[in-house]
């Protein structure tokens, strides 16, 4: 039986790119991404690549969208090997600085996001898997750039949040 890995914030740059490892080592994909039809892009593309994916349109800022998206992958495939949260609002900030209110929206989707998809995956039948989850862009979370202001938070964050889920 093929095993699934679920790559949140699937694009054209780092996130395709871990999906088409696993994919490439055995796995099916399962795409999230808000843009319906850049998912359906993207399928095409591993498709020619002979690897399996499927996109699942889900806003990581959402708790229903989120929701709603991991029943249709667990109905789908049952319960899957691995998570990658790849979900990071990049851009240099405004030279004006940032507003409190565009803080809180970045780590709505950077972390709580996140910690809501390992919610929705972690069960019993995961830990009897060895079911693996991977948070990506760790660096600003040990480095932070100052021109990066809400991402440097959220990364720290989310290595803080994975620290503390390990144990």
């Amino acid at each position: 039986m093929k095993k699934t890995v679920i790559l949140v914030g699937a694009g054209r740059g780092l996130g395709n790119h871990i999906a088409a490892e696993f994919c490439r080592n055995g796995f099916r994909a399962v795409l999230m991404a808000r843009d319906a039809v850049a998912l359906k892009e993207y399928e095409k593309e591993f498709f020619a690549q002979g690897l399996e994916a499927i996109g699942i349109a889900a806003d990581a800022a959402d708790f229903d969208s989120l929701t709603a998206a991991f029943a249709i992958i667990e109905k789908k495939f049952g319960t899957v090997d691995a998570l990658v949260y790849n979900v990071g609002i990049t851009g240099t900030d405004p030279k004006e600085g940032v507003a409190a209110r565009d803080l809180l929206r970045h780590y709505q989707a950077d972390v709580v996001g996140a910690y809501q998809c390992v919610q929705l995956v972690f069960s019993n039948e995961f830990i009897q898997k060895r079911g693996v989850v991977l948070f990506t862009g760790g660096g600003y979370g040990i480095n932070p750039a100052p021109d990066h202001l809400p991402l440097s938070v959220d990364k720290a964050a989310l290595r803080a949040l994975a620290l503390a889920l390990h144990e």
